[in-house]
């Protein structure tokens, strides 16, 4: 195999990698994304049954803050996750 067709080779496994890992975060976003909708509605729910100050309402809340940050941290590393390949000459 010569070098062309080795970097040839290299690009396509990057570009692979790159779209698999894509993927993966982008499901990975819609399945917490609608964990987060259900944990709202219950904690809705639990907060007018209940109300604010009750232990099962204050759980939800850690839950869905929780499931915030790790939302907020896939959009970062999947920003951070794009790698550009440089043209061969």
């Amino acid at each position: 195999m010569s070098s062309n067709e080795n970097s040839n080779h290299v690009d396509v496994v990057f570009t692979l990698l790159h779209t698999k890992s894509k993927e993966g975060m982008d499901n990975l976003k819609v399945f917490q994304t609608t964990k987060n909708k259900m944990l709202k509605k219950e904690k809705d729910r639990l907060e007018r049954k209940y109300g604010v100050n009750h232990p099962r309402v204050k759980r939800l809340y850690d839950r869905i803050k929780s499931t915030n940050t790790v939302l907020k941290e896939l959009d970062i590393e999947n920003q951070e996750s794009y790698v550009e390949v440089p043209e061969q000459e």
